[in-house]
């Protein structure tokens, strides 16, 4: 057998490297994928990269695409050098996922519209030769019905809608990840005619990451394969597909175990231990510098982050939270107000001299104390759950990596999002809770006093808080920092442990629930050090 082409060679390639890998190194947990593999993909070629399951197709194409750090929480590990040529080609680098990665709570056509907004800048960095069309204009020409919510899309319309959406962002080069995986034969067959179709009119270099080759034999001019004996990868053409096909079918085996990554030893160093306290030090201050740069960012296009915003705020404190508060605001009231009259002591004695002050001393904790705490505690538990969900649904589906590749950041969208939110939300939510409180207060009074009724709860309630040469209630300034302190570390907390990588639904719910522990106890911590600075006496 004539050994394939040598895959660092460009002699017989007629137009220049697009991407070109040196000495790329990949690993995937213990499992060496890739050892000392150079290989380049030409401009404006159609290439598909091949390999048997498991051999790192998909992860040596998010190396590629730019969505794998080289950091200890990465899923893939490598080392090499990745050059772009031009270096502006990284920033126009699309993705078809293999589950299409589409932002569910909008419509077909603003997912495509986030991608025309932030493709002026590729389209002004590289020499534009796609297509321009608009949001609607892109539906069409690929047959997507735009009335349509996405959950109700087919799978085939989803895999459309994805494509149109990386195509409106303007890319130079167009991966696509197992395009074809789970559609049946007459889907599949159409989705090739959209892919071939792409790259045409586009004039993009499209590499497309399969095992089922024999799709795109007709269709591509190069393909990489990912010899896993030899843990490097081959380069064949389009005349040598013979002879790719007899070298899939010899039994490789599997990747050696030499070169793996070392196991981690059971326990570390003083030293180290040490160092890694402080890094995680660092890291908690970055996330608060880069939380309070959020509040004042505004992205590319200000009306995503309008649109970012209404949809995080619906989370936090939307119609379900308002209820959810006010009933508990409601069933606090009742208890403090009722039970205070239930069970004071020595009712007929002490009755006729301290109503005054019980009922003043009612209206000072639920507003100071009781209510901030409870709506703290229940906005860590219902708002930051939800938030979290969708958060991590979206690390899960791959939404976020998409964002990124289209240019749409999630730092600059999401995270000023989420802590507005949670900053506004806070307050507002602890409100209603309050308004809450005092009127079912002031009616378990009447009905447990009413020959007192309604006009002394109301002169007594707000004895202790009402000032007339002040705005506001006494204590209004210690309420908005405390709970502005407590929303904004609610937001940044359910934030940053979104962004960590969710394999599984399992690490997602797992996300979930180590949410709602940090948040409630961030809540808790709060309201403890501000009750040693805000309650002594002068």
């Amino acid at each position: 057998m004539v050994p394939p082409s040598d895959p660092t060679s460009d002699t017989n390639s007629p137009l220049p490297a697009v991407i070109e890998a040196r000495g790329l190194t990949l690993h995937a947990g213990p499992k060496c994928l890739l050892r000392d593999a150079s290989f380049s993909i030409d401009r404006g070629k159609f290439v598909v990269l091949l390999g048997a399951s498991g051999s790192g197709k998909s992860s040596l194409l998010r190396v590629l695409a730019g969505l794998e750090s080289t950091g200890d929480g990465a899923r893939v590990q490598w080392t090499g050098e990745i050059s772009y040529k031009p270096e502006s080609i990284r920033q126009r680098i699309g993705l078809v996922f293999q589950q299409p990665a589409l932002l569910d709570e909008w419509s077909p056509v603003d997912n495509v519209q986030i991608a025309i907004d932030h493709a002026d800048a590729k389209r002004s960095t590289v020499s534009q030769t796609s297509p321009v069309r608009s949001a609607s204009g892109w539906l069409e020409h690929l047959g997507i019905p735009a009335s349509v919510r996405i959950n109700q899309l087919s799978g085939g319309q989803r895999q459309r809608l994805s494509l149109a959406q990386a195509l409106a962002s303007g890319p130079a080069v167009l991966f696509y990840d197992e395009p074809t995986t789970g559609l049946d034969d007459h889907t599949a067959s159409r989705a090739l005619e959209w892919i071939g179709q792409a790259h045409r009119e586009g004039q993009v270099t499209t590499v497309v990451v399969t095992h089922d080759y024999e799709r795109f034999a007709e269709m591509a001019e190069e393909f990489l394969w990912i010899d896993p004996s030899r843990q490097a990868i081959e380069r064949y053409e389009q005349r040598d597909l013979q002879r790719l096909r007899e070298a899939m079918q010899i039994d490789h085996g599997s990747a050696t175990a030499e070169g793996s990554v070392p196991a981690t030893k059971p326990g570390l160093p003083l030293g180290e231990m040490i160092a890694r306290l402080l890094e995680g030090m660092g890291e908690v201050a970055l996330w608060l510098g880069r939380g309070l740069a959020a509040l004042l960012m505004w992205g590319k296009k200000g009306r995503w982050n309008v649109r970012f915003f209404l949809h995080h705020a619906r989370l936090v404190f939307g119609g379900t939270a308002i209820l959810y508060l006010a009933i508990a605001g409601g069933i606090v009231g009742f208890v403090t107000t009722y039970f205070s009259l239930r069970y004071l002591p020595f009712r007929v004695y002490t009755e006729p001299l301290l109503m005054e002050e019980l009922v003043s001393a009612i209206g000072f904790s639920l507003y100071r104390v009781l209510i901030p705490v409870l709506a703290s505690l229940l906005i860590a538990a219902r708002s930051a759950a939800a938030v979290s969900s969708d958060l991590g649904n979206k690390r899960y589906g791959g939404q976020l990596e998409a964002m990124q590749l289209l240019g749409a950041s999630p730092h600059r969208y999401l995270l000023p999002a989420v802590l507005w939110s949670f900053l506004l939300g806070t307050w507002l939510l602890t409100q209603i809770a309050y308004l809450a409180a005092s009127l079912s207060s002031q009616l378990s009074f009447v009905a447990a006093q009413p020959r007192l009724g309604a006009s002394f709860w109301q002169q007594n309630f707000t004895a202790r808080l009402y000032q007339p040469d002040q705005i506001g209630y006494a204590g209004l300034g210690w309420n908005l920092c405390k709970m502005g302190v407590v929303g904004f570390g609610i937001g940044l907390l359910v934030y940053g442990l979104a962004m960590r990588p969710k394999w599984s639904g399992a690490s997602v719910s797992r996300g979930i629930t180590t949410t709602i522990l940090w948040c409630t106890l961030w809540a808790l911590v709060v309201h403890m050090a501000f009750a040693f600075f805000e309650f002594q006496q002068p």
